[in-house]
């Protein structure tokens, strides 16, 4: 993927303002070095996705519920965007940190 085309993405993405508010979500620790507790307002199944500021995807699964942890296995410390996409259309986006 190019860096271009990831950050375009976020910017024509069709899921309002609204829609991310009310999502609620929690992703701890952040910073974070092995793994990421996920806690969801609704329980769905879920595509989280994290990319780099290049817009490199470094992980990527399917999850179902509402409490979830992930280990991503990202060794290199840095900044990342953690992409989180609803089956109901909803989209969230975040800053995470690997320390």
């Amino acid at each position: 993927i190019e860096p271009s085309y990831y950050y375009s993405r976020l910017k024509q993405d069709n899921t309002s303002s609204t829609e991310l508010n009310d999502l609620r979500n929690k992703f701890s620790p952040n910073p974070f070095t092995d793994n990421i507790s996920v806690e969801l307002s609704e329980k769905s199944d879920y595509t989280i996705s994290i990319y780099d500021l290049t817009g490199k995807i470094k992980y990527k699964e399917q999850i179902s519920g509402s409490n979830i942890n992930i280990n991503p296995s990202i060794s290199e410390k840095g900044i990342y965007i953690l992409e989180l996409k609803s089956d109901k259309g909803k989209t969230y986006r975040s800053k995470i940190i690997r320390k």
